[in-house]
């Protein structure tokens, strides 16, 4: 169960939270939502959220940096944050935040400059009409790796946002949530259904300080069981007639005076070792593999990481390494991010090939990373 192995990495003793080995584990699925949330509605985890559910972001702490400041957040993280008000006919509807992780002290006139850039960038985004906020289409490559960024209205719905920057849901969303349920529910823009595990995360001193909640898609599952049902009875027919053709075969050979079969092992062999190539094309920024293609955004966290694990797939790479391979020398202020960007990258990677190639091309143990040698069976 998720949330068990969930709870296995997360702990709050003596007042603090320990959440390290959460954003390492490999073993939990990117590719179903999952939340872990404080008591008081800090949101330390939310992937792929569903729609009307635990999907909010809370407007007074989104506007409240319209100085840029660096705070501390109840995970011990710290973040550069800045954030600007969308107003309208004097009327506040919304608030653009903007943030940077680990920031160094020499390096935060600069990034103040770069916050206040992404910030009228994406403020120049949002479209005002009939009093209501919404975001015309925009390329958010076009956004430095380094800024997260989230824009909410004030009825704190969450437009979008990007990496993973600090902020709160009211914590009456919560208060339900600290006991352990089972419960259904429904996407409010898909119709999808999903059935919803949720376990309370239990302190120290044996206080329900956050909750953790995981759901699965029973679209999905009831998906997968007409599948299953539909390929048997095709894998039968297929079997069927196979089996006619070898005996009709047989009977032709014997007629024949039998019939020699020669198996080409040197040309299986070649064919197989083709199969288990994966490859990572920079130019057209995409991964390669049994003839499935993985699509990768150009110069995004993702491309950046596929091309310097790549470089040498043999090699098992220090999360260091790489940023050093992504920013180089010339980075300003040579300010490094700390490795959860590369590890978002990776998660975000691997949640894609989980969905695209049927496996997981990066391999995760203990903040360093490696290319995953598939086997012919893995491309099935």
């Amino acid at each position: 169960m998720v949330n068990n192995r969930v709870l296995e990495d997360i702990h709050y003793t003596e007042g603090q939270w320990n959440s390290s080995a959460l954003f390492n584990d490999k073993q939990i699925p990117t590719d179903s939502p999952l939340y872990v949330i404080t008591k008081e509605g800090f949101v330390i985890s939310r992937r792929l959220p569903i729609h009307g559910f635990l999907d909010v972001s809370d407007i007074r702490f989104s506007s409240s940096f319209t100085i840029p400041q660096t705070i501390t957040t109840p995970i011990n993280e710290q973040w550069r944050l800045y954030s600007r008000a969308i107003i309208h006919n004097k009327q506040v509807l919304g608030s653009v935040v903007v943030g940077y992780h680990q920031p160094e002290m020499a390096s935060l006139q600069e990034i103040d400059y770069q916050l206040r850039l992404v910030a009228e960038q994406l403020l120049s985004k949002v479209t005002l009409d009939n009093q209501s906020v919404s975001l015309n289409p925009f390329d958010e490559r076009s956004i430095p790796s380094r800024i997260a960024f989230e824009i909410v209205t004030t009825g704190n719905r969450s437009l979008v946002s990007s990496g993973s920057l600090p902020n709160y849901i009211d914590r009456s969303y919560v208060g339900d949530l600290l006991t352990t349920k089972l419960l259904t529910v429904q996407d409010s823009e898909t119709n999808e259904p999903f059935l919803v595990a949720v376990s309370p995360v239990i302190s120290d001193t044996g206080e329900a300080v956050g909750t953790v909640v995981s759901a699965v898609s029973l679209r999905q599952f009831h998906g997968e069981v007409w599948n299953q049902l539909f390929f048997s009875v095709i894998a039968g027919g297929l079997f069927a007639g196979a089996l006619l053709l070898g005996v009709v075969f047989l009977l032709r050979g014997s007629k024949q005076g039998g019939v020699r079969v020669e198996v080409k092992t040197t040309l299986l062999q070649e064919n197989e070792d083709k199969m288990q190539q994966i490859e990572f094309d920079k130019e057209v920024s995409q991964v390669v593999f049994y003839g499935k293609i993985l699509k990768i955004p150009y110069a995004s966290n993702q491309y950046q990481v596929c091309k310097v694990l790549f470089s040498n797939p043999k090699k098992r790479w220090e999360y260091d390494e790489i940023l050093d391979k992504m920013l180089g020398e010339d980075s300003f202020g040579q300010v490094k991010v700390s490795w959860r960007k590369v590890y978002d990258a990776v998660r975000a990677v691997n949640r894609k090939s989980q969905q695209t190639l049927g496996i997981e091309i990066i391999d995760v143990d203990a903040k360093t990373f490696k290319v995953v040698v598939p086997t012919l069976g893995d491309s099935n």
